[in-house]
């Protein structure tokens, strides 16, 4: 991994955009091919995606 123990940016994954958790989504997959991603915002883990929405998103990618 890539990840300083002071700066999350260096990692290969993405961080939820809500708590700041790792998630497992690798920096590189494109955004259209991303669970849990919402255009403008960012990446939300799923436990954060399952909080905000209330139960599993039956679509792939979250847009405003």
């Amino acid at each position: 991994m890539l990840e300083r123990k002071d700066d999350r940016c260096f990692s290969e994954y993405e961080n939820c955009v809500l708590c700041g958790k790792r998630t497992e989504i690798l920096r590189k997959t494109p955004t259209h091919s991303r669970e849990n991603y919402i255009e403008g915002c960012g990446q939300l883990c799923p436990e954060c995606a399952k909080e905000v929405y209330g139960k599993e998103r039956e679509r792939r990618r979250i847009i405003f």
